[in-house]
């Protein structure tokens, strides 16, 4: 009778877990003479994987196996971006995610700020989150918020309201130079007339200019000074005045009465009385 001896001589034994890649595992036999033979099992695990998951801008990922069959990926955005597909992928067996891997796409407020009448709005990034726009006002112009500048801020959504640009710029507006004229003949007085001014504005539409004390030209002034003044008033309420004086000097004979009585001949005198 043959006796044999058979035993193990590299690799782990059987019912042991095995790393992926090739294992050889070596077994010896040897008879009762010390004749030796060897034989060999050799045994290749395999490991399904999926193909990794790429790198995506504001966008991470955990992964419960890495990319191992059966692993689960979550996928997450950066604060600003709004997660586009579906937040978690499978790896199959098939070494295949079960659906496509999502991007991250940048919040955007609606509408875009771009139109200020009268005014001007820059962004610095546009309408894309984060991006704060400033509202300023053209020359002769006022924001309806008050000061010189406003911003919104998008987040979720723009903050505050957009402001309007208004009128606030007074018109322009000359009177003549101030008149000085002598009374009429015989009279107290003088028919006195002059052109009435012409206003100019930054908006010309709706612009008015009226008298808002005095005689109109081209009446009959008593002597003295008498105060002529007019408003320009534009749209916006905005208004500017000028004044001038209409002045009509008065002229009387002046007879010494010495003279009147004791000599043929009368000297006078002018009197002229503003």
């Amino acid at each position: 009778m043959n006796v044999y001896e058979v035993y193990r001589t590299s690799g782990p034994t059987s019912g042991s877990r095995f790393n992926e890649g090739l294992t050889t595992i070596t077994y010896q036999a040897r008879d009762g003479a010390g004749n030796v033979a060897y034989c060999y099992i050799r045994i290749t695990v395999n490991v399904l994987r999926c193909p990794s998951v790429g790198s995506s801008s504001h966008r991470s990922h955990s992964c419960s196996k890495t990319n191992i069959a059966g692993s689960v990926c979550t996928f997450h955005c950066s604060t600003g971006y709004n997660l586009v597909g579906s937040s978690a992928v499978t790896c199959q067996t098939n070494r295949v995610w079960n659906r496509g891997f999502p991007t991250c796409q940048v919040r955007t407020c609606s509408p875009s700020l771009t139109n200020l009448a009268n005014g001007q709005i820059s962004c610095t990034n546009s309408n894309r989150w984060n991006s704060v726009c400033t509202f300023r006002c053209n020359t002769g112009y006022g924001l309806s918020s008050g000061g010189s500048t406003y911003t919104r801020t998008c987040s979720n959504s723009w903050s505050g309201t957009s402001p309007t640009c208004t009128d606030n710029r007074a018109p322009s507006i000359t009177c003549p130079s101030s008149i000085s004229v002598e009374a009429e003949d015989r009279l107290t007085s003088a028919v006195v007339s002059w052109v009435v001014p012409v206003a100019s504005d930054n908006v010309p539409s709706g612009l008015t200019v009226t008298r808002t004390q005095g005689t109109a030209p081209g009446s009959r002034f008593n002597q003295g000074s008498h105060a002529i003044r007019y408003r320009a008033a534009d749209a916006a309420g905005n208004t500017r005045d000028c004044t001038f004086s209409v002045t009509v000097r008065g002229m009387y004979l002046c007879i010494d009465p010495n003279e009147m009585h004791f000599s043929k001949s009368i000297s006078y005198s002018v009197l002229m009385i503003d």
